[in-house]
């Protein structure tokens, strides 16, 4: 009977050991649970990913049933594929996947960054679109040989400030190299012209050939002649005949006379 008590005896004993092992144990997890889960969202405060990453992991190795840690791990992983991809200027894929961190809304400071995200990366890409149709345009005019009409175009990218940022950067460059091209065609085309120009200096001038005589009197303006008095009564006195030049003039009834009249 003794002996019976004893063995009762041994066996709460384990039981009791084991129980509060068990029990220890549990507290253990637990604790360690919620240690991994506040080192996460102090992580997650401090835009460290990777380690928000590391300990919600580790939170899950303590109890694999918690669907909020799942949750959690699931949208802070979307948001480092997100930021991997905005950071390699994907922009649409990066725009995609900041909307699947919306959606999954595990972490509400997450799910505002990725908001604030995609509300800057539709400003990247309508900027985007402005650029290229800029220098669609300004491509085109260079090929058709305007030059100064295609830096014009080229303005909208160059003088505007946030094309300096490295999202926006390619758009640059290319218009910096398409200005360039411009403005080498037109040195080439001031050169040419100066050429032209020298050119046509050194050349010897042209003389008319010399008029002959008649071409000269030809040319000359005609002066009206005014006859005078003078030339008048000396025309009179030429076309009158004088009396030693034998001429019969005629003369009037009186004047006449016969063999007749004359004396014998």
């Amino acid at each position: 009977m003794k002996q019976w008590k004893i063995q009762i005896l041994m066996v709460i004993f384990v039981a009791i050991i084991f129980g509060g092992y068990g029990y220890a144990k549990v507290k253990d997890t637990n604790e360690q649970y919620q240690h991994f889960m506040q080192q996460a969202n102090k992580a997650l405060n401090n835009k460290d990913y990777n380690n928000t990453e590391y300990y919600l992991k580790n939170a899950l190795q303590k109890t694999n049933q918690d669907d909020d840690a799942k949750l959690k791990l699931k949208q802070v992983q979307q948001y480092r594929e997100a930021k991997i991809k905005q950071d390699n200027l994907d922009y649409h894929g990066a725009l995609q996947a900041y909307q699947d961190v919306k959606t999954t809304n595990a972490y509400a400071r997450l799910t505002k960054r990725a908001q604030k995200k995609i509300k800057f990366i539709n400003k990247i890409l309508k900027k985007e679109k402005i650029y290229q149709k800029s220098y669609d345009e300004a491509l085109y005019l260079t090929g058709l040989g305007h030059y100064n009409e295609s830096n014009q175009a080229l303005v909208t990218i160059l003088f505007d400030p946030t094309a300096n940022q490295p999202y926006l950067k390619k758009y640059l460059n290319n218009g910096y190299e398409l200005q360039f091209t411009n403005n080498e065609a037109l040195k080439q085309i001031v050169k040419a012209q100066q050429k032209l120009n020298q050119e046509f200096k050194q050349q010897p001038k042209q003389q008319a050939p010399p008029l002959n005589q008649e071409e000269n009197q030809s040319q000359q303006p005609k002066v009206p002649q005014i006859e005078t008095k003078a030339q008048k009564n000396k025309d009179i006195l030429d076309k009158t005949p004088s009396p030693e030049s034998g001429n019969n003039t005629p003369t009037s009834n009186n004047e006449k006379t016969t063999n007749e009249d004359k004396p014998s």
